[in-house]
């Protein structure tokens, strides 16, 4: 079981590939990857490690990399040499402002602990190094090129960490698991005493419904908040007067078009659907910090903003609807759906508190954080989140 320690930890490098941190030239390169095993220590080539990309066990050189690869499923063996091989597409301006995020730099940090220049050195520093240095491949770079960028002899892989994040994913797992499990158990319970439904006479939603749609868009303007942003709009073509409406608010580094095929498909069942672009956490955010533009990919603000945001959209909604659109829209029970940092968006709307002291918490364990929107969220506590700022 714990060869797959080293599995874990390579999948951690791959995670951090997306989002590490930046500066500085090595003057050195690793030419091991070295990490214990119970009372063994195992050293093993980085150019040996290449060569198992392509060649399963028993074929390498080094009977070390033989021993510890045996003792994998040969599903895991393809995962790692997946993971070995994948390349990765950066140019060295995009590393260094990617790297330069404070979100990012968080996560970095923690994975430092786990990848180590030596026994007990957090690894944060010369991973960057790394990154920055292989980025100026001309083809990309893979996780073999990094190890070679790495500006320390050998490359050390704390296990006890990497144990540790093993059963922070299990916990995870376990819980998501666990809720899914609920869900199907209120669905079956709710289902026996619906009676005896054919549901074979019923519509197919997942095909679209019968009514058309047009799409319009609209810009919102804040003075007190200084902020500016667009909205769609999908209106069914219907002759109906009361017209019930919904609300679509996207993730982190996402927009508002992503959303358009499930907007158009609502809009088809007889829904008006609004779908706002949050700027400062949408994808012309994350495009802004890999040119230099702004300094991070995200705005704590912004767990502010994005309800305002929604509540702004209502406001123009009820403006239009006593207008161009002539009380058509039923805004006295509006739906809000959302996806990742828009599902915290929803939540807030629903009347959730920010939860300051869970966070206080959660954000200062020692333990190697394997949910990534933890990082998101320890971005919170960094504002003053009281009700009233939610208020307009």
């Amino acid at each position: 079981m714990q060869p797959n320690y080293i599995i874990l930890g390579l999948k951690l490098i791959a995670l951090g590939v997306s989002t590490l941190v930046a500066i500085a030239t090595p003057t050195q390169a690793a030419d091991f990857l070295r990490f214990s095993i119970g009372n063994r220590d195992v050293s093993i080539p980085v150019d040996v490690l290449e060569t198992y990309i392509e060649n399963p066990p028993d074929h390498s050189e080094n009977h070390k990399l033989d021993n510890v690869a045996n003792l994998l499923s040969p599903k895991i063996q393809t995962q790692l040499r997946d993971i070995l091989a994948r390349r990765y597409q950066f140019s060295d301006a995009e590393i260094r402002h990617l790297l330069s995020s404070p979100m990012v730099a968080d996560f970095l940090i923690q994975m430092g602990d786990i990848i180590e220049t030596e026994p007990g050195a957090n690894g944060a520093d010369a991973i960057r190094n790394a990154m920055v240095s292989a980025s100026s491949l001309p083809d990309g770079f893979t996780l073999i090129d990094m190890m070679r960028e790495f500006p320390s002899p050998s490359i050390y892989m704390n296990l006890n960490e990497a144990l540790q994040a093993l059963t922070n994913v299990a916990i995870l797992i376990e819980s998501t698991n666990d809720i899914i499990a609920d869900i199907k158990r209120l669905a079956s319970s709710q289902g026996q005493t619906a009676g005896n439904i054919d549901f074979s006479q019923w519509r197919d939603l997942r095909k679209p419904g019968n009514f058309p749609s047009s799409k319009y868009t609209y810009r919102v303007s804040d003075s007190i908040r200084d902020r500016q942003f667009n909205f769609d709009l999908y209106l069914p073509e219907t002759t109906d007067s009361n017209i019930p409406t919904l609300i679509i608010s996207h993730g982190l580094a996402s927009d508002r078009s992503r959303f358009e095929y499930l907007a158009r498909h609502l809009a088809s069942y007889g829904f008006a659907v609004a779908v706002p672009q949050h700027t400062g956490s949408d994808f012309q955010q994350f495009q802004d910090l890999l040119i230099g533009k702004v300094s991070d990919m995200f705005n704590p603000r912004e767990f502010i903003d994005r309800p305002l945001d929604i509540s702004q959209v209502l406001d123009y909604l009820e403006s239009l609807n006593r207008g161009d659109l002539s009380d058509r829209l039923n805004l006295d029970n509006v739906g809000v759906l959302g996806h990742s940092l828009g599902g915290y968006t929803a939540l807030v709307l629903g009347g959730a508190p920010l939860n300051f002291a869970q966070l206080k918490i959660d954000c200062n364990q020692d333990n190697f954080s394997v949910n990534p929107s933890l990082f998101l969220q320890c971005r919170a506590p960094r504002i003053t989140a009281n009700r009233h700022q939610l208020e307009r």
